[in-house]
């Protein structure tokens, strides 16, 4: 019996070492969808720098099905056509999250103007990773007295 258990520790440890070097089963689906200017556009809704994506892209040139790289440049441009709004880029920075300046010349200037105008109306606990509920330092709040 610990014969048997020590044979199946082994090969769920070979198992899982093979299915981390190869191509995870996303990668694989959307390889072979082949829909990349969809794909493109939904990175660019969503601010995903393409960089992001270099790794999908070297997975499916291994699997035989290389992306479209002009396709999906054209959808993610569409795309970042609504994600670098003014009003985008205030929830953006209002929100605190990262900005990996995505967004084209044409786009950048307002997009930038709405999360820079969001990162400073930000209140200063979520600037400092605080529950704002909570006091912002010590003797304040009532743990403080």
């Amino acid at each position: 019996m610990l014969r048997h258990a020590a044979l199946t520790l082994a090969l769920l440890a070979t198992a899982g070492c093979a299915q981390i070097s190869g191509p995870s089963a996303e990668a694989v689906a959307a390889c072979r969808a082949g829909d990349w200017d969809r794909f493109g556009e939904n990175d660019g809704r969503l601010g995903i720098a393409t960089q992001d994506r270099a790794g999908l892209f070297e997975s499916c040139n291994s699997l035989g099905t290389p992306a479209d790289l002009a396709a999906y440049q054209t959808g993610r441009a569409r795309g970042l056509e609504g994600f670098c709004t003014l009003e985008n880029g205030y929830e953006i920075g209002l929100s605190g999250r990262r900005y990996d300046g995505v967004c084209p010349p044409n786009l950048a200037t307002d997009f930038l103007q709405g999360f820079n105008r969001g990162r400073a109306e930000r209140p200063v606990g979520a600037v400092l990773g605080e529950d704002v509920r909570v006091g912002l330092g010590i003797g304040i709040g009532s743990r403080g007295r």
